[in-house]
């Protein structure tokens, strides 16, 4: 890496060997703060929402922009990779800002419901492409200094992970000394903040080739089998969350304490951080990720999400679920690294992009089925969870022999 100052030794652990590199802390703590719109939204446009018409139009408003949200990564994704992070994070934060904004505005006004799905799902489709955009920037800077490239994607995970722990609670204080709508303005203030950030960072300009940027407008990223193999362990596999997730609070209900799921999945994204922090720290003793690697995070996190069906106490749950956090934190991060492994560096924005939108589809199938078996009793949305991880394992096993081959050819 050219810009690099003295790197640490070798031995180093991961985190020392990341922010060893000049520029990497400014972009990662810009970085997080462009994460808390997106932690941000969801409660803060179902409240609102809900106090100007109903919880009914509330969740289709919210429905609305999560759809939205999945169809165009891909394609806010590719943007990054023919015209470059800054320019397109610049814009699609200007344009969500300001349809933030209107929204906040909207729900002010007390104005037709229709007219604030259209905003939420113009929300959706201009989200900025912060997450794909950074992932691909790490694998590229990072291609020759393998730890540093684990950490920095352990890092990426945890940082979403604490955009949804710490968004809905500035949501809560923003609530507090105002309304909802005055939180939506602070998320559109926010999103146009963190995108101006980002955007007047040059380490987000990486050096292109005139053939580099040329291919980067060539062809599809889903010709790229390993993408074809990945996607559908990644709709499994990030789906089974959001299906624990609803497991976690019919638990609670049934328990007659529904309050206490906000700190079971507490307990999980805690667990997720640990072992992202965990992964980051030993990641110079690691030799490069590899789906046997995916397959042993599967395996635990498919047995962490049985085991809750059979634990009666609350406090033994979220024991549970921290040590099932461990691996989902390496699972996540594993996707987007074989990814950057098998895709050419002027076409990873875009499939990681393809990872991003499997996740929101994979979360919507995951809530919903679980949702739908948990009605009658929580196994329902537990079994839910585990068949989605086991499904994602045995996918991956499948692939696996075939990747491996790919993987000895490319080198």
């Amino acid at each position: 890496m050219s810009q690099a100052r003295r790197a640490p030794g070798r031995r180093a652990s991961g985190w020392r060997r990341l922010f060893g590199y000049p520029g990497v802390t400014a972009v990662v703590l810009v970085g997080a703060v462009a994460r808390l719109p997106t932690g941000m939204f969801g409660l803060a446009v179902v409240l609102g929402v809900a106090a100007s018409h109903s919880y009914a139009n509330a969740g289709a408003v919210v429905a609305g922009y999560s759809v939205a949200l999945a169809v165009a990564a891909p394609l806010r994704a590719r943007a990054v990779d023919r015209h470059g992070a800054r320019r397109a994070i610049a814009l699609t934060s200007l344009v969500q800002g300001a349809c933030c904004a209107a929204l906040a505005a909207c729900l002010s006004a007390h104005v037709a419901a229709m007219i604030v799905a259209v905003l939420a799902v113009g929300c959706g489709l201009s989200a900025p492409p912060v997450t794909p955009a950074l992932r691909a920037l790490w694998s590229a800077l990072f291609d020759a200094d393998p730890a540093a490239r684990t950490a920095a994607s352990s890092m990426e995970s945890m940082v979403v992970d604490l955009s949804y722990i710490a968004g809905p609670g500035l949501v809560s204080v923003l609530i507090l000394l105002g309304s909802a709508p005055i939180a939506l303005a602070g998320v559109a203030a926010l999103r146009v903040g963190s995108g101006a950030g980002l955007a007047s960072l040059t380490m987000l300009s990486p050096p292109r080739t005139p053939a580099t940027a040329s291919q980067a407008h060539r062809g599809s990223v889903l010709r790229n089998h390993a993408v074809l193999a990945l996607i559908p362990v990644a709709l499994l596999a990030f789906g089974s969350i959001s299906a624990i997730e609803v497991a976690v609070s019919a638990l609670a209900q049934r328990h007659g304490h529904p309050a206490a799921a906000g700190t079971l999945i507490a307990a999980l994204s805690v667990g997720g951080v640990a072992g992202g922090l965990l992964r980051g720290h030993l990641a110079h003793r690691a030799r490069g990720a590899s789906t046997h690697q995916l397959l042993a995070a599967l395996a635990v996190l498919t047995i962490g999400w049985a085991t809750p069906a059979i634990v009666t106490s609350l406090p033994a749950l979220a024991a549970v679920l921290f040590a099932a956090g461990f691996a989902m934190n390496p699972m996540i991060s594993l996707h987007y690294d074989l990814l950057a492994d098998y895709v050419p560096s002027e076409h990873r924005t875009e499939a990681f992009g393809w990872l991003n939108a499997a996740g929101a589809a994979g979360a919507a199938v995951g809530s919903a089925l679980a949702g739908a078996l948990s009605t009658r009793s929580p196994a329902g949305g537990f079994a839910t969870a585990t068949a989605m991880t086991a499904a994602a394992a045995l996918i991956t096993l499948i692939a696996t022999p075939w990747l491996t081959t790919q993987r000895a050819r490319n080198a």
